[in-house]
């Protein structure tokens, strides 16, 4: 199913509840976990918060630990998060382009079924605010890495 692509530009109604959200969650930095991300496909397990704030070369994390925040940053890239409540795990994912080449969203679900016993059928899965067609072109040489895959 194709969704209709999202308008590019920032909506004010949503402003102040971001930023009240966003202070909120800087706040609080004791209990995140993030990364150095770098558009690869690496997923790690976050243990514990603050283990350490950033690892480096980690696009992806995944927890069962309820006092842990997942944390990624993301421009174009789309935030990937999914949620096994059987398991009372989840991850959170960078998924840009290369990373989704790299296969990054198999690596996390594979981790998740061996670290937490997670079944890719069981998951749910939602998409965080992302860059949509008409706001950004891909080029021929991308659109080549994809050739093979179906539905692009």
């Amino acid at each position: 199913m194709r969704l209709p692509p999202v308008p590019c530009h920032w909506d004010p109604l949503l402003g102040p509840a971001w930023e009240t959200e966003a202070r909120a969650f800087l706040a609080d930095q004791a209990r995140r976990v993030g990364g150095v991300q770098v558009h690869g496909a690496r997923v790690r397990k976050a243990l514990r918060p603050s283990a350490p704030l950033r690892w480096a070369a980690t696009d992806g994390f995944a927890t069962n630990t309820a006092d842990v925040v997942l944390w990624i940053r993301t421009a174009d890239c789309v935030p990937v998060f999914i949620a096994d409540p059987r398991h009372r795990a989840a991850a959170l994912v960078h998924a840009g382009w290369r990373g989704v080449h790299k296969k990054i969203l198999t690596a996390a679900l594979r981790r998740m079924a061996r670290w937490y016993g997670t079944r890719p059928r069981e998951v749910f899965v939602a998409l965080g605010p992302h860059i949509q067609r008409g706001c950004y072109e891909v080029g021929p040489a991308v659109a080549r890495r994809f050739k093979s895959v179906p539905g692009t």
